[in-house]
């Protein structure tokens, strides 16, 4: 079952306080977010038809997405951790992130991610310098 926190609904218990602290830094960015999605059976199908959904809602409130792709070989972790995508979108603002996704328009195509997926995670990424 999707919990609240992975359909950004709201947080549930376990990060609550994540949650709370990138609410709290709104007017920041830019900043990335990272999506490690494990689909249903048959859920590939869903999650493309929530991504056609969901596209344009994502463009109109700032978010660009910048890379999907299907993870091939595990070279380090563990194992029982796999993942069938990986996505990767960048938003000017958290606030524009957050804003989408209390929107109508987001709230109504929402469960069709949802639908979709066995579990997911979400990780917002902040810049950091370059190493090299």
């Amino acid at each position: 079952m999707t919990t609240q926190s992975e359909t950004l609904e709201g947080p549930d218990e376990s990060n609550a306080d994540e949650f709370a602290k990138f609410a709290a830094r709104g007017d920041e960015g830019p900043v990335m977010m990272l999506n490690l999605l494990k689909f249903k059976l048959g859920g590939a199908e869903g999650y493309a038809a929530y991504g056609a959904a969901a596209g344009p809602i994502v463009q109109k409130f700032g978010g660009k997405g910048l890379f999907a792709g299907r993870p091939s070989e595990l070279l380090l972790g563990d194992k029982a951790y796999d993942w069938d995508m990986m996505v990767l979108v960048e938003w000017p603002k958290r606030q524009n992130l957050l804003d989408m996704t209390t929107s109508d328009e987001y709230q109504a195509v929402s469960h069709l991610r949802g639908d979709s997926l066995v579990r997911s995670v979400l990780y917002a990424i902040d810049p950091a310098p370059t190493i090299g």
